[in-house]
């Protein structure tokens, strides 16, 4: 099984384990964070590497519809909380004034991670990811169809 420690944890080490995973994705240099495209997981996401808490952290979001509940907003994703494991879910506002729901998971790495663990937790969080909305926003009450 295949260790990654501590020290070698950087973006450009697990750049190169999501490609051996065929999992495409783009470094960010300037956020310290790699981009995981759609074409290789059920839904995009961000990996970030934070040094000083020892965690990688896998975060996604969508926007809501225009038209969502705003009121239902905060009392949908706690629903989500509920049900699901894998992914903290909370909203959010961008600058444009839009509201979305955020996605993310922290994976602490004080001793390092298995390599293999983490690919199956990324594919598995961006999968719940988007099995909840679709599972739990039938209605399309939030989100598009």
């Amino acid at each position: 099984m295949r260790t990654m420690e501590f020290s070698d944890i950087t973006k450009e080490d697990l750049a190169e384990a999501f490609e051996l995973a065929a999992i495409e994705c783009e470094i960010d240099d300037e956020d310290n964070e790699l981009y995981l495209k759609k074409s290789c997981v059920d839904f995009p996401l961000w990996v970030q590497i934070n040094d000083e808490r020892k965690t990688i952290m896998l975060y996604t979001h969508l926007k809501f519809k225009d038209d969502a509940p705003r009121d239902q907003l905060a009392a949908f994703a706690q629903m989500l909380n509920d049900t699901y494991t894998t992914v903290q879910f909370a909203t959010g506002e961008s600058d444009d004034g839009k509201a979305f729901l955020k996605g993310y998971y922290n994976i602490y790495t004080n001793f390092g991670i298995i390599v293999p663990q983490l690919i199956y937790t990324v594919k598995k969080f961006s999968e719940i990811f988007i099995d909840a909305i679709r599972e739990k926003d039938q209605e399309y009450i939030f989100f598009g169809s």
